[in-house]
């Protein structure tokens, strides 16, 4: 088993997902790819048992060609989103959906 884990780690085979359910706080334009910056609040229990809130802030890079565009004309601060992607050094998304947005709703 740990010939197989190692081959896989070796070959780049490995790889994570990720699925982000937020709110835009921040969209920058950079060379090859636009940043969007977006905040989540979720819930967890704490060591107590007790429910809390958890948020967090992320950073997705939206890279291919048309998602950019899309994100370009139709996304905007305080818009509701999904970012669904992998992981590859940062957060790459490769599929972004606008929730509740004036515009076709994926991109």
């Amino acid at each position: 088993m740990d010939h197989q884990r190692s081959s896989l780690q070796n070959t780049g085979n490995a790889f994570a997902e990720f699925q982000i359910l937020g709110t835009i706080f921040d969209i920058a334009v950079l060379p090859g790819k636009i940043r969007v910056g977006l905040r989540s609040n979720y819930l967890r229990r704490d060591r107590a048992g007790d429910i809390v809130e958890a948020p967090a802030e992320n950073h997705v890079a939206v890279v291919h060609h048309s998602a950019r565009r899309y994100v370009q004309k139709y996304a905007a601060p305080g818009q509701l989103v999904i970012a669904r992607g992998r992981l590859s050094g940062e957060l790459i998304a490769d599929q972004f959906i606008l929730l509740g947005a004036n515009g076709p709703s994926e991109g």
